[in-house]
């Protein structure tokens, strides 16, 4: 038993569209698995769905958003097989594609 359990399940939840669902509409076999106290089930069957679905498409946004407009089309170099493509960095400016080569 640990908040670590709940927090995988809200994670799932944000993350994976069918378990979202299942959690929704059928709580007890979506948690079936999980080592949730009843408190813990009790709390996570509170949560309203519009929030956790709110979250996920804000998380969805957010990301999009990110890649696009960190995205440089004039800073093309050359990939692993002798391509070229952009150099992809996320909001940190963490370079997380380069050509044709994820990094």
């Amino acid at each position: 038993m640990s908040a670590k359990e709940a927090r995988k399940v809200v994670t799932r939840a944000v993350t994976d569209n069918n378990f979202r669902e299942l959690l929704f509409e059928n709580p007890d076999k979506a948690l079936a698995g999980y080592q949730l106290t009843p408190v813990e089930v009790e709390a996570l069957r509170g949560i309203p769905s519009e929030t956790i679905d709110d979250f996920a498409n804000n998380l969805d946004e957010r990301i999009s958003m990110s890649l696009l407009i960190s995205v440089d089309p004039t800073n093309f170099q050359s990939g692993p097989h002798g391509g070229s493509g952009p150099s992809i960095e996320d909001a940190s400016g963490t370079r997380m594609f380069e050509g044709e080569k994820s990094l």
